[in-house]
């Protein structure tokens, strides 16, 4: 992604917040930031883009979950998705698939969108439905405002933390277990890969989408673990391959680090 193309996604992420704040009468400011330094608040936020500032604290808990939906809604909408975003986008058909999905990764929002839907939990897909109502009514208004954040702005993202090299390639499993997975002191590397690709393949099954029941679910997901940890096995051919899956895990690594989440 170039940076103009990130800095207008970013604009868009927090003109959706904006929307669905004021479409409740709540005073909003999105601000896109230059390194990190919000102007606004005068404070810097380290590895941030942009920021949507309001007074969370007088906001009802579904109408604070709707508007943490707008963030993202309106970037899978009108701007560029995450990359682990679902491979559709939100629509009136398919918008609980794209909900129920989102939510499986939830723990990649923000920590502040995060605790606003976590705060309304058994109400998200109501705060969902109603953020995503507001949005489509107001692309012109979402739009709009993210091109005026985003004039003179160039917002760029965070570099991702350099991945450890192996020497040459073809590379071996090996390789990867000492360079990458067992960085952080595991004594049983491989068990934690398999976990890794475990919960990927949890992850993406267990989506709507596949229909599968508890028993299905977990015959299916025992299967891509060990089809996915006997590709690794195989070893890494190019320098993609092998960064790709280091980053992925890396990724979920720090989830692991964090506290449970109550619906977890």
């Amino acid at each position: 992604m170039n940076p103009d193309n990130f800095t207008y996604t970013v604009g868009i992420h927090e003109a959706g917040h904006a929307r669905v704040a004021a479409h409740f009468r709540v005073p909003a400011l999105p601000e896109i930031l230059d390194q990190g330094r919000s102007t606004t608040m005068q404070m810097t936020f380290p590895d941030t883009a942009g920021i949507c500032c309001y007074d969370e604290g007088r906001i009802p808990a579904l109408q604070f979950a709707a508007i943490c939906w707008g963030g993202q809604l309106a970037q899978c909408l009108y701007g560029t998705p995450p990359v682990w975003a679902p491979p559709f986008r939100p629509t009136s058909f398919l918008l609980r698939d794209w909900w129920a999905a989102m939510l499986v990764q939830l723990k990649r929002f923000s920590p502040n969108d995060r605790e606003g839907i976590m705060a309304s939990y058994r109400t998200s897909w109501r705060a969902c439905k109603t953020a995503y109502r507001i949005i489509r009514k107001d692309k012109r208004h979402v739009i709009r405002l993210a091109q005026a954040l985003a004039a003179g702005r160039n917002a760029t993202p965070p570099p991702p933390p350099p991945v450890p090299m192996p020497d040459q390639f073809p590379a071996t499993f090996a390789d990867f277990l000492r360079l990458v997975v067992s960085t952080d002191g595991t004594t049983d590397p491989e068990a934690k890969l398999r976990a890794f690709i475990h919960d990927q393949g949890q992850n993406l099954l267990s989506q709507p989408r596949f229909g599968l029941g508890p028993d299905q679910l977990q015959q299916a997901v025992a299967t891509w673990t060990e089809g996915g940890l006997e590709k690794l096995k195989a070893g890494f051919t190019s320098l993609d391959s092998w960064q790709s899956k280091a980053r992925a895990f890396r990724e979920w690594s720090k989830t692991k680090k964090s506290p449970t989440h109550p619906h977890e």
